[in-house]
């Protein structure tokens, strides 16, 4: 009888402990609620110049130890042969960018571009995320932007 409760109550310590591990883990994700936004503009001419997307930003604020994830995609109707569009946090240029080239140069042609970027490095407090674009030319436009910020 003794072995059969000994077991019994090794088996209730473990128990126990792997419950406690289970919560300790449950509370430790419910501290850092994820949080996202959306904005979405219709169509923008692009420039030879960089420039922002017009109407095309998100503000939010980051949690200590929280990661940013952004996601952009619209559809590039490209009389040029380069468009390129770039994702920017702060004014600060993150380095995620996409290019569209036409490879015949001949007519308009829509082609779907999208960007992610993740970054664990920027400091907690209020962030302003843009999406810029530039082109060989100003025969370009980008339609149906979407950009979708979440962290986590």
């Amino acid at each position: 009888m003794e072995k059969g409760t000994a077991l019994g109550i090794i088996g209730i310590v473990i128990g126990a402990f792997g419950l406690g591990l289970g919560g300790l883990s449950w509370f430790s994700l419910v501290q850092i609620p994820a949080q996202s936004w959306y904005d979405t503009s219709e169509a923008n001419g692009v420039s030879s110049s960089r420039i922002s997307i017009y109407d095309l930003s998100i503000s939010m604020t980051l949690g200590a130890g929280q990661v940013i994830h952004v996601s952009f995609t619209c559809t590039v109707y490209s009389g040029s042969t380069l468009v390129s569009l770039y994702i920017y946090i702060d004014d600060i240029f993150t380095g995620a960018k996409t290019r569209v080239s036409r490879e015949n140069g001949i007519g308009f042609l829509y082609y779907p571009a999208s960007i992610q970027h993740v970054n664990n490095t920027l400091a907690p407090g209020a962030h302003t995320v843009t999406v810029c674009t530039d082109a060989s030319d100003s025969d370009s436009s980008v339609y149906d932007c979407v950009l979708y910020v979440r962290t986590i």
